[in-house]
């Protein structure tokens, strides 16, 4: 008896193609902001460095991201 590719059983979506397969550039750089934000806050509390100043410098890196994302290589309409 034949069976169906779409039978109901999922791939494993991590091989071949690895990690990224699975997200694009732009869902990593969003994961990553509040990844870096989250970062420069606990560095504040931890280390003798004014909160401000750390949540400062996650802040620029963040608009960084939002640079490279939006200006540097904005998404394209893949059709």
């Amino acid at each position: 008896m034949a069976v169906s590719p779409n039978s109901g059983r999922s791939r494993n979506r991590l091989s071949p193609y690895g990690f990224s397969a699975m997200f694009s550039r732009y869902d990593l750089l969003l994961a990553a902001i509040p990844l870096v934000l989250a970062v420069g806050l606990f560095a504040g509390i931890v280390v003798s460095v004014p909160l401000h100043y750390t949540i400062g410098s996650g802040a620029l890196m963040c608009s960084l991201f939002l640079a490279d994302a939006l200006y540097f290589n904005p998404p394209t309409d893949a059709s």
